[in-house]
């Protein structure tokens, strides 16, 4: 019992979701629509909850009917007056109408609070019904009847029609009544019984199990019995439970449209003897019935909604790990564009200088590598497509990511194709992708530069380990530092003779190679190629948390940027806290 009021007020979002996204507008009206089933749900638990804090209450009956079919010629009938207003007009009656039968004083009347968003007027001043405003009221009325009146201290509830043309503008107040009956009594004539509108009603109601009284009216006393049999027949085929009555009520024919008199005295019988049973206990149960019947149904949007988000991150984390497997083509295992473990090399040759000549080695290499390193500048200004080594990284980085955002825009059109129901939230999700993309390309860009600055420490981590474990082993550490002492000198003497470009790689190639060859022929062959995987691990790594963070600002959080009026937006947990409570009323 404590959980219903988060089921009450799950099935509220619900209902306002259904109404702000629009998606059941073309379902509003009928039986079994879903609104029309979550309005009866919703309505029905604000009735549990208000009878537990305010058990005394007047037993409520209601008359139920389509068209023509002489509900408030019945309600005048069970009053034993005239007070219904009845008309030969189909929807006459397009507002509940209460009737409080000698109402006792210590009880709380009339349901205001319960019916919120109706203003109670006197019946005869209620509005023809020519708009909406209009229709969100209804009637009360208190009559004093004899006080030996069978339905004494009861509430009698004359309602519209629910298979008219304009049913759908007044349905919410005959469902709220509906919810709100302790009695309920169908009225149904002869041309209307079998009607499909009628028996989706009786359906609706049937998880409710509301003692119900049926009422054929308006019968030729010839085909009484042959028109109650077959309404029992349709009664079994659509309903478990038995009626708790079907009674058939004539008129005289000599006098047409005159009231039933036959049939009367037993109709208010069996109102009264249901009206005098206590109040069952079970009105949780049977409001998880109703909502475990529509459930699926209620929140097939939502699942969708949650299917497609999932559907979004998994086409951005398939996007990611696309990403980065042309990352670690493109550069970490490309020999000509990786450099990574090349700056490594270079910082473990300007820690293997020669001690007392590295300064002097360092300081000839600049002055004399002066003019050829302006000169490579000048060539790559010539050449805009050109990247420096050290750029080439964060420009292939950058083009990667801008190739993902586009790829992951044309998967959004192509779900909007797949997905009807949820067609304009990929369409937005793909349009919004587009405006933001030049922001996240360039937000990506800076993130991209921090990264390469970030991750020098690696870098010289690596060397520093190499030139430990050549620590460890002098003949071949001596061995490299001859070798670094005769590739600086190779090198100054070509750039000195050549006057070629491309300097830069020119100087540091001949040590480059000497340092890589004599490493791989060395003991240390087997550690160099280990610390060159792991950098590039690393380097992966941090790439990939990269591409994550980037992703997370300029895709997995777009959906949160959408419209919310186009979106359920309800919490998985609370749709899963539900069908919890519904599984343990089911057993």
């Amino acid at each position: 019992m404590n959980r219903l009021p988060e089921l009450h007020s799950t099935l509220k979002l619900l209902r306002k979701a259904y109404e702000r996204t629009g998606i059941a507008a073309a379902d509003h009206t009928g039986a079994t629509g879903v609104i029309t089933s979550l309005t009866l749900a919703e309505a029905f638990l604000e009735k549990i909850i208000a009878c537990a804090q305010q058990p005394t209450r007047a037993v409520q009956i209601a008359v139920l009917g389509p068209t023509q079919a002489g509900k408030s010629t019945v309600v005048n009938l069970l009053l034993g007056e005239r007070h219904a207003q009845t008309s030969p007009l189909a929807g006459f009656t397009v507002h509940p109408q209460a009737f409080a039968i000698n109402p006792d004083a210590s009880v709380p009347e009339p349901p205001d609070a319960y019916l919120h968003g109706f203003k109670r007027c006197a019946i005869r001043d209620l509005p023809a019904g020519n708009g909406d405003a209009d229709y969100a009221r209804f009637g009360w009325e208190q009559l004093n009847l004899p006080v030996d009146h069978p339905l004494t201290h009861t509430v009698l509830w004359d309602t519209p029609d629910f298979d008219s043309v304009d049913a759908g503008r007044y349905l919410p107040g005959l469902l709220r009544t509906i919810a709100l009956a302790d009695i309920v009594l169908i009225v149904l004539s002869k041309d209307k019984y079998a009607d499909q509108s009628v028996w989706n009603i009786i359906e609706l109601i049937a998880p409710l199990r509301q003692p119900t009284v049926l009422c054929l009216n308006k019968i030729d006393a010839g085909s009484a019995a042959a028109l109650a049999q077959a309404l029992r027949n349709k009664w079994s085929q659509h309903r478990q439970d038995a009626p708790a009555a079907l009674l058939v009520l004539p008129y005289r024919k000599h006098e047409p449209g005159a009231e039933p008199q036959l049939g009367s005295a037993e109709l208010l019988q069996a109102v009264q003897k249901l009206a005098g049973r206590k109040a069952g206990s079970d009105a949780a149960q049977r409001a998880c019935n109703l909502v475990a019947r529509h459930w699926a149904g209620w929140v097939a949007p939502a699942m969708e909604e949650r299917l497609a988000l999932q559907r979004w991150h998994k086409l951005i984390d398939d996007s990611i790990s696309e990403a980065l497997k042309l990352y670690r083509r493109d550069y970490l295992d490309h020999p000509r564009h990786y450099h990574t473990f090349q700056r490594a090399l270079a910082e473990l040759l300007t820690l293997l200088e020669i001690p007392g000549l590295a300064r002097g080695i360092a300081l000839t290499r600049q002055l004399l590598t002066w003019p050829f390193r302006q000169i490579a500048r000048i060539g790559q200004s010539g050449r805009p497509s050109s990247v420096a080594d050290d750029d080439r990284e964060i420009a292939l980085l950058a083009q990667i990511f801008d190739h993902m955002l586009i790829a992951v825009s044309e998967a959004a059109l192509y779900a909007a194709e797949d997905e009807q129901t949820l067609r304009s939230w990929w369409r937005e999700l793909a349009q919004k992708l587009r405006l933001e993309r030049a922001s996240a390309a360039s937000a990506f860009l800076s993130a991209a530069s921090a990264y390469h600055q970030a991750f020098r420490p690696e870098i010289e981590q690596t060397a520093q380990l190499l030139h430990a474990h050549l620590s460890r082993q002098p003949a071949v550490l001596n061995s490299l530092r001859a070798t670094r002492a005769f590739a600086d000198t190779t090198a100054l003497a070509l750039a000195l003779h050549t006057g070629g470009i491309g300097v830069q790689d020119f100087i540091i190639a001949p040590a480059t190679i000497s340092i890589t060859s004599l490493l791989t022929e060395s003991a240390l062959g087997h550690y160099l190629g280990k610390a060159q995987d792991d950098l590039k691990e690393r380097q992966l790594h941090r790439v990939g948390a990269l591409f994550l963070d980037q992703a997370e600002q300029a895709l997995r959080a777009l959906p949160l940027r959408i419209d919310p009026g186009k979106r359920f937006n309800i919490a998985p947990e609370r749709l899963e806290s539900v069908e919890k409570l519904l599984d343990r009323h089911a057993r």
